[in-house]
């Protein structure tokens, strides 16, 4: 909800300063903003996974936890990749 507010915001902002006509070009300024936040975050998921070859797991928790990580990797993986390739 906070969000929409916020985008609403951002809108009527953008609106008022620009018109109609310029405001497409601000919300697109935006989303784009926000899609390099979260290639960031996705590219540091995979940079910290990278980090993690010399960790061996000991205990049952911590191979199931290694497993958790390893498909959270494969999730951030897979986006980047379907991101890129468009």
């Amino acid at each position: 909800m906070m969000n929409n507010l916020i985008t609403n915001k951002i809108v009527r902002d953008a609106y008022d300063m620009y018109g109609i006509a310029d405001m497409h070009i601000i919300l697109n300024q935006v989303a784009d903003k926000k899609v390099q936040v979260l290639v960031d975050a996705l590219d540091g998921i995979q940079e910290t996974y990278a980090g993690m070859d010399g960790f061996v797991t000991e205990t049952a928790p911590e191979a199931y936890q290694g497993r958790i990580i390893q498909q959270m990797y494969e999730i951030a993986k897979q986006s980047l990749k379907e991101f890129r390739d468009e």
